[in-house]
């Protein structure tokens, strides 16, 4: 019997301390009743700071380059976890504008925490401690990740005249 009231009495005890459902009040003077309350926060990433529209400009070593510095952001202590994905939308494996008939290939050189290089279109690559776990990067003093397009000076002596575009989308996600 002892035994009885004790198990009772532990169990009773971790209902309250841990309650998995409702407890509904008594009556009296006063009454008191509980509920569990479950949120689930789920992995939130933003990009931010895009640069639109983009337009090459040749440099010193006739290359056309162009350098657009952005923010990243990851919710959470984990901010720092995500993957980097870069695609053309002309190209499959390649970064490729055109001008609806000839196509130029260049190139997408990322500056992103551990992420530092060229990066392969439609690849996802780890980008890890490069992001700000506040939206506008206010943390990080800025934009904390960059990337550089260029089509390289021998591309553009074999290319047709006239205006090449593509469209480059940039894909986060959390690790």
């Amino acid at each position: 019997m002892k035994f009885t009231k004790l198990a009772a009495a532990v169990a009773l005890t971790a209902a309250v301390a841990t309650p998995a459902f409702a407890v509904d009040g008594t009556f009296g003077t006063t009454s008191t009743g509980s509920t569990v309350i479950t949120a689930n926060i789920g992995n939130l990433v933003r990009i931010t700071n895009i640069d639109d529209p983009i337009t090459l400009a040749p440099n010193a070593g006739g290359d056309l380059v162009y350098t657009d510095t952005i923010c990243l952001f990851r919710n959470g202590t984990d901010n720092q976890n995500l993957n980097l994905t870069f695609s053309s939308a002309t190209g499959a494996g390649a970064f490729e504008v055109t001008d609806g008939t000839n196509f130029v290939a260049y190139t997408v050189d990322v500056a992103a925490g551990a992420l530092a290089g060229a990066v392969t279109e439609g690849a996802a690559t780890a980008a890890n401690g490069s992001t700000d776990n506040t939206p506008a990067c206010t943390a990080s003093g800025g934009n904390n990740a960059s990337y550089t397009l260029t089509i390289p000076l021998l591309s553009i002596q074999s290319a047709v005249a006239g205006t090449y575009t593509d469209t480059l989308t940039i894909l986060i996600a959390p690790i």
